[in-house]
């Protein structure tokens, strides 16, 4: 795992997230065919954030003070539910920009704040100067090096939210078939993938949904124990 820890609450998820992708490098090394050994990009992320999310469950390990624990558990699952609009806003913008190719720089200024503002609903930007909000997408290097691939974030937290939603109920058995999962490299399509791993390959109304709630629901909790 090659990363830059400076001391903050990231080093530890992305430690977590790094991680799984080593184990799961590690679970499908043993396909025989060369071009098995790897996975669906869809998937990929997959073990990257259960990691984080069955990780950040166990908080506690790390940080001795239970304030501190629930802190950056809170922290973790706020950026989890933030990462959604991020992602649309993103996937969005790219599909303007190549089917609008001649766009001048100032359309394309405007159309990136008029798609941010549909997808940030409700935040104030106007104590910034206008060129922040601009030029935010600058920030995002998947537009300039891998164009399209993002979208693959928000159907691989999906994955891991219906992971860790199962660890919750039965962790030996949700760990047993995640392993069985990782272990199938790319040797099956995405969708058998995820039901190996005893997850939907869906991203519906009613699958966000109930994996929102799950999650609105425990930050709920989080803030009364960090704030009350």
């Amino acid at each position: 795992i090659f990363m830059n820890a400076a001391g903050v609450q990231d080093d530890v998820e992305t430690l977590l997230h790094e991680s799984g992708h080593s184990f799961h490098s590690l679970q499908y090394r043993n396909q025989e065919l060369y071009w098995y050994r790897g996975a669906p990009m869809e998937f990929c992320e997959v073990s990257s954030m259960s990691f984080e999310l069955i990780g950040g469950a166990h908080f506690d390990v790390f940080y001795k003070d239970g304030l501190e624990a629930a802190r950056a558990r809170l922290r973790h699952l706020t950026s989890v539910l933030e990462l959604f609009p991020w992602v649309m806003t993103v996937d969005a913008f790219q599909h303007w920009i190549y089917t609008h190719p001649k766009h001048s720089l100032e359309e394309r200024a405007n159309k990136w704040r008029e798609i941010h503002q549909k997808f940030d609903a409700g935040i104030d930007w106007s104590i910034l100067p206008e060129e922040v909000q601009k030029n935010w997408w600058h920030k995002q290097l998947h537009i300039f090096l891998d164009p399209f691939y993002y979208i693959e974030y928000a159907i691989s937290q999906l994955g891991a939210l219906q992971i860790y939603r199962n660890y919750k109920k039965n962790p030996g058995k949700t760990l047993d078939e995640f392993l069985g999962g990782m272990k199938l490299g790319a040797s099956k399509s995405c969708k058998e993938i995820f039901e190996a791993s005893g997850i939907e390959f869906r991203f519906d109304v009613q699958m966000v949904g109930e994996l929102a709630k799950m999650v609105y629901e425990e930050i709920q909790q989080l803030e009364k124990d960090c704030y009350n």
